[in-house]
């Protein structure tokens, strides 16, 4: 039933995924082992290859886990926008149609999506300034946009991490 579940989820977490597979993968050995082997002394020893494999397997994934799938999630950036929330607040906008789940979640829903970022930051008033959360594949974009408005804007990274960033952007006062 989890499998089922998971497999229709819009946004698949690996934490939630890791508690299904060690059991899933035991039972899959056990079933495979007591299906191939012959009656006979070959049956102990093809069980403890299959329970060494099983285990084998989850071990590595265990292992490899936490360190390929932190960088997928915006945890981290958005501990970072709550971290500079009281010395230079601004809302948490997001560049683009929904924000993702991580995003939303981390932020508890404080993420606004914004799909047309150039008018929101038209209207941005002077001294003012709003995080922008994006994949740093959008960064690039954001400099240029940043670059073209006609009133000066300033562009700051946050944080970056692999898959994830924050960015403020600020209003600088005219000195007219």
């Amino acid at each position: 039933m989890p499998l089922l579940v998971l497999t229709f989820a819009s946004n698949v977490i690996w934490t939630y995924v890791m508690p299904v597979l060690t059991p899933l993968a035991a039972l899959l050995g056990l079933e495979l082992a007591q299906r191939s082997a012959p009656p006979g002394p070959w049956r102990r020893l093809v069980n403890w290859l299959a329970g060494a494999s099983v285990a084998l397997v989850c071990a590595g994934a265990i292992a490899w886990g936490p360190l390929h799938a932190n960088g997928s999630s915006f945890a981290a950036p958005v501990m970072a926008w709550r971290q500079q929330l009281p010395a230079q607040p601004g809302p948490l906008l997001y560049w683009g149609a929904k924000a993702p789940a991580s995003l939303r979640f981390y932020s508890r829903g404080a993420a606004e999506p914004v799909p047309n970022l150039a008018t929101r930051l038209d209207r941005l008033e002077a001294g003012s300034r709003v995080y922008v959360a994006i994949v740093p594949e959008q960064l690039a974009a954001l400099r240029q946009m940043v670059l073209i408005r006609p009133q000066p804007l300033e562009l700051a990274v946050v944080l970056r991490v692999k898959h994830a960033a924050i960015v403020r952007i600020a209003r600088t006062l005219s000195a007219s």
